[in-house]
C-alpha cells in the first residue's frame, strides 16, 4: 500500500479515538460496510438508541482514491437508495488518483495538497460543512 496512504490513515483514525472509522478498500470492500456496518448500525438504531439513529442520519464518507474508486464506492452506496435505506450517507473526495476527473466536476480539486497535514483538515472540515450535490444513475 501507498505509503502516504497510510499515514493519512493514521491521521485521521487518530481525530476519532473512540474506533477505527478509516478503512483500507483492501481489507474492508465499500459493499463489507455497506452490507455489515451501516446494517448493524441501522438494527441498533432500530432498537431504539437515539445515538446509533443520529449516527446513521450524520454519516459522512470520504473516499481517498481517484474515479475507479470513488465510482466504486459511490455504487456500493448508491445500493442504500435502490433498497429504501436513506439517507444516502454524502461522499466528500480525496483526490488522489491520476484524473481525477469526478473529484474536479464536484469541487474536491484535481490533485491532494503535498502540505498534507493541514489538507486534511480542510477536506474534514468540507466533508462537514460542504453542500451537497446530488447525482443520477
Amino acid at each position: 500500500m501507498n505509503k502516504r496512504l497510510v499515514n493519512y490513515i493514521k491521521i485521521l483514525n487518530s481525530f476519532f479515538s473512540c474506533c477505527e472509522q478509516v478503512f483500507d478498500l483492501h481489507n474492508v470492500k465499500p459493499h463489507e460496510f455497506v452490507q455489515y456496518g451501516l446494517a448493524c448500525m441501522e438494527c441498533i438504531a432500530a432498537l431504539g438508541d437515539c445515538c446509533a439513529q443520529e449516527t446513521r442520519e450524520r454519516l459522512r464518507i470520504i473516499v481517498a482514491g481517484g474515479d475507479g474508486t470513488v465510482g466504486w464506492v459511490l455504487g456500493c452506496l448508491g445500493e442504500l437508495h435502490e433498497r429504501g435505506r436513506d439517507p444516502v450517507p454524502p461522499t466528500a473526495i480525496i483526490p488522489l488518483g491520476t484524473g481525477n476527473d469526478l473529484s474536479r466536476s464536484f469541487g474536491w480539486g484535481g490533485s491532494f495538497s503535498i502540505k498534507w497535514k493541514k489538507a486534511i483538515k480542510r477536506v474534514l472540515d468540507r466533508a462537514i460543512n460542504a453542500p451537497l450535490a446530488r447525482l443520477d444513475r
